[in-house]
């Protein structure tokens, strides 16, 4: 089996929970840095900007990722799934999807 199958059957239910890793560390650094150079604002070693950068990316992905809770429950996955792949309790999946659409069903 090749690693892309390995990848591939590891994304099949029970989902992995969501962990840090190089590849995550150099993306979210790569996004700081490109947020910074599109406000034209210099950040290493300030805090005050690295709070305003990382707070920004922040409420940008959690906003997609309760879009992408929506997108996977509306493909009939089980919510359990959602939670894991989410990192997030099943109850606050549920919120999630409520808070979207309260008729649809794993909002009950």
């Amino acid at each position: 089996m090749t690693a892309l199958q390995d990848y591939f059957r590891e994304l099949e239910p029970p989902y992995p929970p969501p962990m840090p890793d190089d590849d995550v560390h150099d993306v979210a650094q790569r996004a700081i840095e490109d947020l910074a150079g599109q406000r034209a604002m210099a950040w290493l070693g300030d805090g005050p900007v690295q709070v305003h950068l990382i707070a920004s990316l922040l409420s940008e992905l959690t906003f997609r990722l309760d879009e992408a809770i929506m997108l996977a429950a509306d493909q009939e996955v089980e919510l359990t799934d959602i939670a894991r792949l989410a990192g997030i309790s099943p109850d606050k999946t549920r919120q999630t999807i409520a808070n979207i659409d309260e008729e649809h069903h794993l909002a009950h």
